[in-house]
């Protein structure tokens, strides 16, 4: 047997999303570019369009270039028996 699974949602005052949709404040083309679809970053045209709205559309200016960081030094690998100290602990039965 086929049971769909369906819902409705409703805000505190009972109120609902129109079954057609919510009509978007901005429409922007996904595919701008030539109908390609761009790699996630600021050229892509709905990242773009959000930081233009908050004033940030030149994000070339908020970011900083990988050759500006510098090398990273590679150390050695550690072993699995290596474990850094983090949040968890044993803790010791004398102690509770």
């Amino acid at each position: 047997e086929f049971a769909p699974i369906s819902f409705q949602g409703y805000n505190a005052q009972k109120q609902s999303v129109d079954p057609k949709g919510i009509t978007p404040d901005y429409a922007v083309s996904e595919t701008a570019s030539g109908g390609w679809y761009v790699d996630f970053g600021p050229d892509e045209p709905l990242v773009h369009k959000a930081l233009e709205l908050i004033g940030a559309a030149d994000a070339s200016a908020t970011t900083r270039s990988v050759k500006s960081v510098g090398a990273v030094q590679r150390g050695g690998i550690r072993q699995a028996i290596e474990r850094p100290n983090g949040m968890i602990r044993t803790i010791d039965p004398k102690e509770m």
